[in-house]
C-alpha cells in the first residue's frame, strides 16, 4: 500500500463538515429557495376535490331472522 493510498483512505469526518461550511450559504440559500417555492404553491394552488359513490338498490326483500327463530 503506497503512501497516497492510505491517505485517501483516511478521509475523516471532519473533511466534508470543512466542506459544508465552506458552502453554508449555497446550501442554505438553495434549501430556503425550495422551501419558499413550495409554501407558495401550496397556499396559492387551487384545491382539487373529487368524490364518487354507488347506491344498490335491490329488489328482494332481505333474508332477515327473528329473534325468536334465533332462540328456538
Amino acid at each position: 500500500m503506497t503512501n497516497e493510498e492510505n491517505i485517501a483512505e483516511q478521509i475523516d469526518i471532519r473533511d466534508y463538515l470543512r466542506i459544508i461550511l465552506k458552502h453554508k450559504w449555497t446550501i442554505l440559500s438553495i434549501f430556503t429557495i425550495v422551501v419558499v417555492t413550495t409554501i407558495i404553491y401550496s397556499y396559492t394552488a387551487i384545491p382539487l376535490y373529487q368524490a364518487s359513490t354507488r347506491i344498490i338498490i335491490e329488489k328482494e326483500n332481505p333474508n332477515v331472522v327473528s329473534i325468536q327463530e334465533v332462540m328456538a
